[in-house]
């Protein structure tokens, strides 16, 4: 296979799925990783308010959206496993729930900048956070397909 051939490959098998989650309802997934975090920011002493897929802190209100699951990067390892043949499926499962456990981690941290340092630090921390998670996918692609 070209190399092309496995970047159209790529494209398909990520955008489709990617596409189709922003059409599906996953207010339990997001209600869940609200009340996750809510509890977890409360631990660390802040102030948290929780409604369905909302979490207010220090009165700054964020939502908790499907883009904020960890299922985009398990998508993308989905895609580079099968665009490229890497990989198997027990590796893609185990990759998928530290992806997600991680995810739970990035959310945090997003939204403890947030919480304190207002929405504008917020918006930075999650953009450069989102370089991280990708980064993140691309090694355990790496790894798995031997490249590293």
């Amino acid at each position: 296979m070209t190399y092309l051939e496995d970047l159209a490959k790529f494209l398909i098998l990520f955008f489709t799925p990617f596409t189709l989650i922003h059409f599906m309802d996953f207010s339990l997934l997001t209600s869940f990783l609200s009340s996750l975090e809510g509890f977890l920011l409360s631990k660390l002493g802040f102030t948290v308010f929780v409604s369905k897929s909302f979490l207010t802190i220090n009165s700054a209100q964020f939502l908790i959206t499907v883009d904020c699951t960890g299922l985009v990067l398990i998508i993308l390892l989905f895609a580079l496993f099968l665009s490229t043949g890497t990989g198997n499926f027990n590796q893609f499962i185990l990759f998928s729930i530290l992806l997600f456990l991680f995810n739970i981690i990035r959310l945090l941290l997003t939204l403890e900048v947030g919480g304190v340092y207002g929405l504008n630090a917020m918006e930075s921390t999650h953009v450069s956070l989102w370089f991280v998670d990708s980064a993140v996918v691309f090694l355990i692609w790496l790894g798995a397909g031997g490249f590293i």
